[in-house]
């Protein structure tokens, strides 16, 4: 029993020595596991932090190329502006249009050279009946009606957050029609018809910057020209040229040098034919304008002028006509109008006086058979007023224009005295659509006095139906019915007397006209 005792005395004794020796030599062993461990996790994040260190690295060095490039594109551009060109759409035409898709395109950048584009610009939808293209803008105020169109443009930028360019643009504009005529004269003896390729004409439009553009019109004349063939009347000429300083974003002066027709009066019409206040008064000449019109197109406008006229009172060659216009035009909702008047101090200088067109009667001061044939007694001051008004679908127009004064007998003459040609002009208008397709119908009056010397009638009745059956053509047919002056009147001009077979009777017309315009 005491040997047993010993033995487990002795035994307890040599684990009480032996254990903790076995306790620190696990623990031990547990430590370096823990190590390794550590070890492991160690070289695992000094892998990703050289991972990390390697994509900071190429990380810095993209950075840097970047900068280098944008630093390149910054030289570029101070050499050579970038030329950003937005979508604008032309000025606004009175007559509705089927509503159209959406168009999206991003802006177009144009690193050299200059952007030439056609009317209208870039990714924008003229109306479907190209009215508002600017080949069929009025050439009352064409001038104008482009810095109107340049405003637009300019916006377009602005609306579009980018800078508005100052870099050269040029844009085309122009149009083909061809016509059907068929007519009988005031005498009554026969008829006549025939097909004519009646217009064809290419405006270009240089904008050279933010304040400078111009305008040049091509146009073929169709004219007759005497024992010549037809097809050979082909001869093409500037009509209109000019150039124009201004920008009414930035100051509501501007100033045009060129040739034009001055505004005196407005001659605006949905007819084929002119009104006879144009074919009177409409005047073309070589002239320098300055006006004044807002930046909202609205309100106030006026513009005076000055060139030197065909016709003079002696023989010195100086700046001899002027004239002015003023009017004020307002647009609220679906009401829209404007009220103008313009004066000249000479009205022999328009296109219908220097030459009438007549092959017997007074020709025009351009050509009269006299030593001086443009060297008048006295000038004849001419005086116009002009009204145009839009409610909803249907507007109107009106003018009346006079020579002032009367000529001397020795320039024109009515019933024996001076004559003082005067001319009125009426016009109302309704816009619909038939099968989608946007259509105008418009009906006229005129009426002339004292003009018998000039070939024009006395009274003029006109009707017209004006339809675009494809984008970007115009189909339209007119009727005219004319009554000439009386057979008891009388007129001369420049001394040659108007022939009995010019006057009395009445004559109608018909024209079917088909164009296409860009």
């Amino acid at each position: 029993m005491k040997k047993r005792l010993f033995t487990l005395f002795v035994t307890a004794s040599f684990l009480s020595v032996v254990k903790p020796a076995f306790a620190a030599t696990t623990t031990m062993d547990n430590t370096d596991q823990e190590l390794q461990k550590v070890a492991a996790q160690t070289a695992a994040l000094e892998s990703e932090v050289n991972t990390l260190k390697n994509e900071i690295h190429q990380l810095k060095a993209e950075q840097g190329h970047l900068k280098k490039t944008t630093r390149t594109l910054r030289n570029i551009e101070q050499q050579k502006p970038v030329r950003t060109f937005v979508p604008v759409r032309a000025a606004p035409s009175s007559v509705e249009e089927p509503i159209l898709p959406a168009i999206k395109r991003s802006p177009v950048t144009y690193l050299t050279g200059t952007p030439v584009v056609i009317a209208p610009y870039i990714g924008e939808h003229n109306a479907f009946n190209a009215l508002d293209l600017v080949v069929n803008y009025a050439s009352y105020n064409l001038d104008l009606n482009l810095l109107k169109l340049r405003q637009q443009m300019d916006k377009q930028y602005t609306d579009a957050c980018l800078p508005v360019p100052n870099s050269p643009m040029l844009m085309l504009s122009g149009k083909i029609e061809g016509q059907g005529i068929y007519s009988s004269p005031y005498n009554g003896a026969y008829s006549t018809s025939k097909i004519d390729l009646s217009s064809a004409e290419l405006d270009v439009i240089p904008t050279i910057g933010p304040w400078a553009s111009g305008y040049a019109a091509l146009t073929y004349d169709n004219s007759a020209v005497p024992n010549t063939p037809l097809a050979a009347n082909s001869r093409v000429f500037v009509k209109r040229a000019f150039l124009t300083f201004g920008n009414l974003n930035r100051f509501p002066i501007y100033m045009t040098l060129g040739q034009f027709d001055v505004p005196f009066s407005d001659y605006g019409t949905y007819m084929i034919s002119d009104v006879l206040a144009a074919d009177i008064f409409q005047t073309r000449a070589r002239a320098l304008l300055v006006g004044y019109q807002g930046a909202s197109g609205k309100g106030p406008y006026a513009r005076v002028f000055a060139f030197n006229g065909d016709t003079n009172t002696h023989r010195n060659d100086n700046i001899n006509n002027v004239g002015a216009s003023a009017g004020y035009s307002f647009s609220q909702g679906i009401y829209s109008g404007e009220l103008g008047m313009s004066g000249i101090v000479n009205v022999a200088d328009s296109l219908s006086m220097q030459s009438t067109g007549a092959p017997t009667a007074f020709q025009g001061f351009s050509v009269a058979t006299r030593p001086s044939p443009e060297v008048l007694q006295r000038q004849v001051p001419g005086a116009a007023i002009h009204a145009n008004f839009g409610i909803g679908p249907f507007g109107g127009m009106a003018r009346y224009v006079e020579a002032t004064s009367s000529f001397d007998t020795q320039d024109m003459t009515f019933n024996g005295r001076g004559a003082r040609p005067q001319a009125l002009d009426a016009e109302l208008y309704y816009n619909f659509h038939v099968l989608s397709k946007p259509t105008v119908f418009s009906v006229a009056y005129d009426k002339s006095w004292e003009a018998l010397a000039l070939s024009v009638p006395e009274q003029r009745y006109m009707a017209t139906l004006m339809t675009s059956i494809w984008r970007d053509t115009i189909e339209q047919i007119e009727f005219r019915h004319d009554v000439n002056y009386g057979v008891g009147d009388t007129a001369s001009g420049a001394g040659v007397i108007t022939p009995a077979s010019a006057k009395g009777g009445n004559s109608n017309t018909v024209t079917a006209q088909v164009g296409i315009y860009f």
